[in-house]
């Protein structure tokens, strides 16, 4: 055979087994969408996802879907320019224009709050910007039942005797610490918060569909609603500067930002760097292989809204989903996402048992916790009854009402179901030392210690009871 014939025969090998291998890769690519819309539509059908979702990998939509609808009246469908409430995951957008303005050199974030002319008390001169953007800045949640608009937080903070512990010693995720990176960004900028990101982020990005605390009548609003169907109160929120946004524009906006088209990398990084270890950061949660970056992932929620953004690093994959009938399920749907693309085994999310059972639970616990046992006798299927959380999640959510008895109730019921579980034994403790049951408080802290010994909290406690 000649070396021209040879060379055309290899060329031909070549050719035809490049046509196989982008064959495979599109079989692969469809078999991964067939199985992908079985799972979003399976959660739908369920009644865990009412919303939209974007997946792309190496920049290129490889899913995009709406699904459900408008509002609790189920008569208007969404569409991919429905914008949603993305609740925390708003919060990147004030972090990330305060390392803009590091990276130009009009902000160092060892500064501290007193620079500012704030007029705050003596403990301004403790508070640097990276406590504020690590959330451990000492400084409380806003305090709610005081406050109507931005002038009342001033108000409140000007008023504060001192801070909740030194700054940089302790995480306590809460909106004064937001609140104020804003301000300063409106300090240096001379410009409102919402008018920087709007010129140096949105504008810049082409994020066609974001929007600053929109009214209900913004033709692409969205409203909220619960599992029975009914629509959240259109009450304006206390604090301005809260940005909407599409799925489309979410997507976007992780996608550029880690393609560092907004801030460098090693400003994400200090964002995700955090002062307590394993604490939430500005940008939600990281993972790390040393100084390198895996993924990224960040929930939000708002009233009967919730988002969720994941990015993968490595595999350069982006999942975003944003949903108006909250139901705590989006981060179990990114997982089983992930593992269809990695060929792996997945699970459908089942429904929660914690918001199924809540309103019952509030107005009378008994009713409650019998719908609990007759669901798991009936439908044991189609809830999540493996998960200790759900129950532990309502327990706290009562102690927050202070309705300490009814968390009693349910906190024995979550020994009952989880006798192993040593956090049941620790949530139990609370409530009893709450309801001013030490003795038994003490009892059930040394069990969760028994089954937990890394359990701090326990060891504090029972240390606290056994002075008193």
């Amino acid at each position: 055979m000649t070396l021209q014939k040879m060379s055309l025969l290899c060329i031909l090998i070549l050719t035809l087994y490049g046509c196989k291998t982008e064959e495979i890769k599109t079989q692969l690519k469809n078999l991964h969408s067939s199985k992908i819309d079985t799972l979003i539509y399976s959660c739908h059908n369920r009644g865990i996802f009412n919303g939209n979702i974007i997946i792309s990998n190496n920049d290129s939509i490889i899913y995009k879907k709406s699904f459900g609808y408008n509002d609790g009246t189920f008569r208007k469908k969404l569409a991919h320019n429905s914008i949603f409430n993305i609740g925390s995951i708003a919060k990147e957008f004030n972090a990330i224009s305060i390392m803009m303005l590091v990276e130009t050199g009009r902000l160092d974030i060892e500064q501290t709050l007193d620079t500012f002319d704030f007029n705050l008390p003596n403990w301004s001169k403790e508070v640097k910007i990276k406590h504020l953007l690590q959330y451990s800045s000492g400084l409380p949640q806003i305090n709610y039942d005081n406050v109507k608009n931005n002038s009342d937080v001033f108000k409140d903070l000007r008023n504060l005797e001192e801070l909740d512990f030194i700054p940089g010693t302790k995480h306590h995720y809460n909106n004064n610490s937001v609140f104020l990176q804003k301000r300063i960004i409106e300090k240096v900028t001379g410009q409102t918060f919402e008018e920087f990101v709007i010129q140096n982020i949105i504008g810049p990005l082409q994020l066609k569909d974001a929007v600053f605390d929109p009214k209900p009548t913004h033709p692409n609003f969205v409203k909220a609603f619960n599992n029975n169907k009914v629509n959240d109160s259109l009450s304006s929120g206390i604090t301005s500067g809260w940005l909407h946004l599409s799925n489309e524009d979410l997507h976007r906006y992780l996608n550029k930002l880690h393609a560092e088209k907004i801030i460098s990398n090693t400003s994400l990084n200090t964002l995700f760097k955090n002062a307590i270890e394993n604490s939430q950061s500005s940008l939600g949660h990281s993972t790390f292989k040393g100084d390198t970056l895996l993924t990224h992932s960040h929930h939000g929620s708002s009233y009967n809204f919730e988002a969720f953004i994941y990015h993968n690093k490595e595999t350069d994959l982006s999942i975003t989903l944003t949903t108006n009938n909250k139901n705590f399920k989006l981060g179990e749907i990114t997982e089983a996402i992930e593992n269809i693309l990695n060929n792996d085994t997945y699970k459908i999310p089942q429904k929660s048992v914690y918001l199924t059972i809540r309103e019952k639970s509030y107005n009378d616990i008994d009713d409650g916790i019998r719908y609990y046992l007759r669901l798991k006798k009936d439908f044991s299927e189609h809830y999540n009854f493996s998960d200790p959380n759900e129950l532990n999640h309502l327990g706290y959510k009562l102690i927050q009402r202070n309705e300490i008895k009814d968390a009693i109730k349910i906190f024995e019921l979550m020994i009952a179901e989880f006798p192993n579980e040593s956090n049941a034994y620790d949530s139990y403790g609370e409530a009893l030392l709450l309801n001013k049951q030490y003795d038994q408080a003490l009892i059930n802290y040394k069990k969760s210690l028994e089954l937990n010994p890394k359990n701090k909290n326990a060891e504090n406690k029972i240390i606290e009871l056994e002075n008193r």
